[in-house]
């Protein structure tokens, strides 16, 4: 019963990691994917293939370490780091998307990468549960129903 409670309260940490792959795949795609709204910004930074290898990585990088987490060893240092990181590039979208179309409609995605930034605070959470249960020995908090 504990690995069931284990992949249970990890699963949205692999929805998120497999929705990064999926974000930077579809930016390398051919076309012009960051020329919606604000996101054209980016471009000011890292050419568009950058921004798809560098996200596409870092979901892979986390995919990656939950594997490790259910196979190996834990990992929760690397996954809340994953979990961070992930929250600041869905608030990063977020943001460009909501300053780049101030002025005209909004896109609908604009609705859920809030929700994909409060899932990834939630991962941050388990995650740091999870590390003070591996260095402290204290209990893993129970899941959510």
């Amino acid at each position: 019963m504990p690995d069931l409670v284990r992949v249970q309260t990890r699963t949205v940490e692999w929805m998120l990691a497999s929705l990064l792959v999926a974000w930077g795949l579809g930016v390398l795609a051919p076309g012009d994917a960051l020329t919606v709204g604000g996101l054209a910004a980016l471009l000011a930074w890292w050419p568009e293939t950058a921004w798809g290898a560098a996200i596409a990585t870092l979901g892979a990088a986390r995919l990656v370490a939950l594997w490790i987490n259910g196979r190996r060893r834990q990992t929760p240092i690397v996954r809340v780091a994953g979990s961070f990181l992930g929250a600041v590039w869905w608030a990063v979208i977020w943001y460009a998307l909501w300053a780049g179309t101030s002025a005209g409609p909004r896109p609908a995605s604009m609705s859920y990468y809030p929700v994909l930034i409060g899932f990834e605070l939630f991962s941050i959470y388990r995650g740091a549960f999870d590390a003070r249960r591996m260095l402290g020995g204290r209990p893993c908090p129970p899941t959510l129903p």
